[in-house]
């Protein structure tokens, strides 16, 4: 097992800053901190503070997707269930939706439900929702129930996976690029789909209108020979902009006004600024107008988790929220968290949905790229839980929904970064995450605790190098804070979230 600090480390009277303590004193004095520093804290290699007395933003939470068609263009005859639930029997259900919205589970706040492309032949026919979705319906459905037993409300977000194959220019399922002149009849087709989810007792909030619409470059030139493994259409910014407003227009006719509108869920956060989708809604006033929500993946290296999309679309809108709607699980390494810390403390997201949180690999079409998913339901019908599934924990039982943002920093080149979630209007406790992404070392850690209790129960999840998992989610002791800092060794490789007790 990896050591940890004792909470009470011996404290001398006499100050002595280090090396560290220098690189942080700056900070702290931009902060209105002063310069009183901790008394002398031995072997620290890294200071950090989290002030709980400032709200950065609005939490919404984080949240879980269950995706049940992805690929196959004949449900009749080649059905598809990636999340797993059609081959497993009705008490392994059960247990997967315990561990995912029951007492210990994750306790999402979020829901994310895929309209596929297949549940209207042409404009005009009948609507086919019940026949391809029901295990995504009755995941949702015992999620709900788990979720208000608990009192604790679930939003939904659904996106429209790709248009149908009318609704393309090439009138095919697998063609490259929506047909303006259907962007009637597919707002018909999302609020069908929406009126069907709310009729049935699901709290549709947002519609996000398409899925990685950016990737130009997945088809032949002539829009046909798809080469990718979605339901993906290639959306001009231009596209995008003008059926916001579109749908915008339909959703009221029907009067669901309360569901919000998204610009649909680019790649990652560079792509949907730099491929101009941010540009161009700023400067379409009407779509400006349409949009309640800023959406997209965040598939990729750290590089491309930027703010810039969000800062220019709320320069314009300052109300606006910006969810993360998917991102890669990893291969049960520390990336997963890298993207949460990421997301938050530089894209400043107001909310967190990763991809498919259960899994059957298998039936992906060629290699699946994301195979680490907390459930994974395996072919003989049983399935695992993965060590992202403690990790993941970490992160959904520290931000709740209700809770806010609050300013976290350390010292440059750590590897040790932070989370921190202010109660907000919540009924959850003060809460901080450490997060140590090193392979090997564990980090001496002196923390300037601010705003908040005098008090923190810890759990932690962690793995030695090579994904062996050490620690699930696990009590990890009674820290105090004294002087002001909380003093603490981070094991490599680990999540550890600070509870705040009392006052």
């Amino acid at each position: 097992m990896i050591a940890i600090a004792h909470s009470k480390m011996a404290i001398k009277g006499k100050l002595r800053y280090s090396l560290c303590w220098c690189l942080l004193v700056p900070i702290l004095n931009l902060m209105g901190q002063g310069k009183a520093g901790p008394a002398d804290v031995e072997a620290c290699d890294t200071y950090a503070f989290v002030d709980f007395g400032t709200t950065l933003r609005p939490w919404d939470g984080f949240g879980v997707n269950y995706v049940e068609m992805a690929q196959t263009f004949d449900y009749v005859n080649a059905p598809q269930d990636y999340g797993g639930f059609s081959i497993l029997s009705e008490v392994q259900r059960q247990e997967i939706i315990e561990l995912i919205f029951g007492e210990e589970g994750l306790q999402p706040d979020l829901i994310k439900m895929f309209l596929d492309p297949l549940h209207q032949q042409t404009p005009g026919a009948t609507f086919e929702h019940a026949a391809m979705t029901q295990w995504m319906r009755y995941f949702v459905s015992e999620g709900l129930e788990r979720s208000a037993a608990r009192n604790q409300p679930l939003e939904i977000i659904t996106t429209l996976y790709g248009p149908p194959g009318w609704a393309k220019k090439q009138r095919d399922i697998g063609g490259r690029d929506p047909d303006e002149a259907q962007f009637d009849n597919m707002a018909r087709y999302m609020v069908s789909w929406i009126e069907y989810l709310r009729q049935e007792g699901f709290p549709v909030r947002y519609a996000s209108i398409n899925n990685e619409s950016a990737n130009q470059y997945s088809w032949d030139v002539n829009g046909a020979g798809f080469k990718g493994i979605d339901y993906d259409a290639y959306w001009t910014p231009e596209q995008v902009a003008e059926f916001m407003t579109v749908l915008r227009t339909h959703l009221d006719q029907e009067g669901l006004e309360q569901v919000g509108v998204t610009p649909g869920e680019t790649a990652n956060w560079s792509t949907f600024h730099q491929k101009n989708y941010s540009w161009a809604i700023v400067k379409d006033p009407e779509a400006l107008k349409a949009m309640d929500l800023i959406t997209s993946h965040s598939f990729g290296a750290m590089n491309v988790v930027t703010s810039s999309g969000i800062s220019l679309l709320r320069s314009a809108k300052p109300e606006l929220h910006a969810w993360v709607t998917s991102h890669s699980w990893g291969k049960v390494d520390m990336h997963m968290s890298d993207q949460i810390v990421n997301n938050i403390n530089k894209a400043k997201v107001n909310a967190i949905i990763p991809w498919a949180v259960s899994q059957r690999p298998a039936v992906w079409r060629n290699f699946d790229p994301n195979p680490a998913a907390p459930i994974q339901v395996l072919e003989d019908s049983t399935y695992e839980v993965n060590a992202n599934y403690y990790f993941y924990k970490q992160y959904t039982r520290a931000g709740k929904g209700g809770k806010v943002v609050c300013p976290v920093s350390s010292t440059a080149g750590s590897g040790v970064h932070l989370l921190a979630f202010g109660q907000g209007s919540s009924d959850e406790p003060d809460a901080f995450v450490v997060v140590n992404l090193n392979d090997w070392s564990t980090k001496q850690l002196a923390i300037r605790v601010i705003g908040s209790a005098k008090k923190y129960r810890a759990v932690r999840s962690s793995r030695k190098y090579g994904y062996q998992l050490i620690e699930k989610y696990e009590e990890a002791g009674s820290y105090e804070v004294q002087d002001g800092y909380l003093l603490y060794t981070v094991p490599r490789h680990s999540v550890t979230t600070f509870f705040a007790e009392g006052g």
